[in-house]
């Protein structure tokens, strides 16, 4: 019967396995020699058929520190120290799990402390807007020209909440300047009055669609101005709006409504001849007036239904326009007529 008892009496029971490498298997060898063997498996593993007790190093592992990602990427803790920390410390561990860059910045995109270094930068699809690299150039750009227009103070404030929603909105540091460009010189051939105008715009803007009731000051302007829900289109409607309705009180010394001014602005009055044919309804307005007094008539329309009827294709201030002319005409001729009979030139009435 073989002997299979350890040579050393004082092996403990069972012995002692080893965990021993080859060509990339990895297998356990009894330690201690029996007394039937020559070798311990041990031994006869190691010396003649070529394992190892030395675990293989993993050429393919990575080393790679947090500080050596700190100095691929340092504007990461200068944006926001404790954040920016744990993104560093998710890209690091990305990378040496898997050795590729594209990895490291995936999962360091979709840690918790990724929107909170860089809100707005996500999709609702999780996709980007732009790369982040990007992102700090455009927002360096942003107060770069809140700068250049004289409220970098204001962008300097406001920068952090403001360029999140900039992005979200697609609004460019280049539309964002020529914001600040159309706010600017619109502003500044405003006047005092015109100002109060627009605010009062905004004002019926904001109690109207948001129903919020505020009071503005002219501090907000350029705040409002490059409001990043609102688009460049809409913006200068607005602004026009405002020119157009003040231009209009100007004229005719009475306050349109809002509705009114947009309707007109937005059949193709422009602004740069909003005075001249505001001007030219009011005196039509006037001259139809005593006209219609002379008629007997209870009432003429009024300056702004002149404009409707010009730009609205207003059917009922058209045909009672055409109806007083038409009578004053008609008035004019018989009175005419009435005149040569008298002379002894034309006998009876004649109409011309």
């Amino acid at each position: 019967m073989a002997d299979n008892t350890f040579v050393d009496k004082n092996a403990p029971k069972g012995g002692r396995q080893v965990k021993i490498y080859k060509d990339g298997a990895v297998a356990n060898a009894q330690y201690y020699r029996r007394n039937n063997e020559k070798k311990s498996e041990l031994s006869r593993k190691t010396q003649d058929e070529g394992w190892t007790t030395q675990e293989p190093v993993d050429e393919t592992a990575v080393d790679f520190t947090p500080q050596q990602a700190q100095v691929l990427m340092p504007w990461l803790t200068k944006l926001a120290p404790v954040e920016g920390r744990k993104l560093i410390d998710e890209y690091v561990a990305g990378y040496i799990e898997s050795g590729e860059d594209t990895f490291a910045l995936a999962r360091m995109r979709s840690s918790d402390s990724y929107e909170k270094v860089f809100p707005g930068i996500t999709r609702d699809d999780g996709s980007l807007r732009m790369s982040e690299a990007t992102y700090l150039q455009n927002k360096e750009a942003s107060l770069i020209h809140f700068n250049e227009y004289g409220i970098g103070g204001y962008g300097a404030q406001v920068i952090d909440t403001l360029f999140p929603e900039l992005v979200q909105n697609n609004v460019s540091p280049d539309e964002l300047a020529s914001r600040l460009s159309v706010a600017t010189r619109q502003l500044d051939n405003l006047t005092p009055e015109q100002k109060r105008g627009v605010l009062s715009a905004y004002e019926e803007y904001y109690s109207s669609e948001l129903g919020d009731v505020i009071q503005l000051d002219e501090a907000a302007l350029i705040p409002l101005i490059i409001d990043p829900e609102i688009n460049a289109e809409v913006l200068n409607r607005r602004l026009n709006i405002a020119k157009v309705g003040n231009q209009y009180q100007t004229v005719a010394g009475v306050e349109a409504s809002r509705t009114s001014i947009e309707s007109l602005v937005g059949a193709g009055l422009q602004v740069s001849e909003a005075q001249r044919t505001f001007q030219a309804a009011v005196d039509r307005a006037l001259i139809t007036a005593r006209v219609a007094r002379q008629q007997r008539r209870d009432s003429a329309p009024t300056s702004m239904e002149i404009l409707e009827a010009q730009y609205l294709g207003n059917l009922e201030t058209s045909q009672e326009l055409a109806a007083i002319q038409a009578q004053n005409v008609s008035e004019s001729a018989v009175q005419l007529g009435a005149a040569k009979s008298q002379e002894g030139a034309v006998t009876g009435l004649t109409e011309k």
